[in-house]
């Protein structure tokens, strides 16, 4: 899953730097968050510094989503909220499950 998201991840850039039909704030906040979905890859010696590490990862995300929540569309606004949720619960996961 770590090696896939890297792969994602530069297609991600690709597209965000070169199609510019593609939203900017809403690339670069998935660009962000895809970390999150790349802890299982991560073999974490020091628990404390991978969980501040995550923790760091969650907030990442809130720069270009305020940007997102500042359009005020409705779309776009529940859009970011869902992934910023899904975002907070793996952090919880990984709070509560990581030794």
């Amino acid at each position: 899953m770590f090696a896939a998201n890297g792969v994602i991840g530069e297609e991600f850039n690709r597209v965000k730097a070169k199609d510019l039909k593609s939203p900017p704030n809403h690339m670069q906040v998935f660009i962000d968050s895809m970390q999150m979905f790349s802890y299982p890859g991560y073999s974490a010696v020091d628990t404390k510094e991978f969980k501040d590490m995550m923790v760091e990862s969650c907030g990442a995300m809130d720069f270009y989503g305020n940007k997102i929540l500042k359009e005020d569309k409705e779309a776009h606004t529940n859009w970011y909220n869902s992934l910023k949720d899904l975002n907070k619960g793996i952090l919880s996961f990984i709070l509560k499950n990581v030794a």
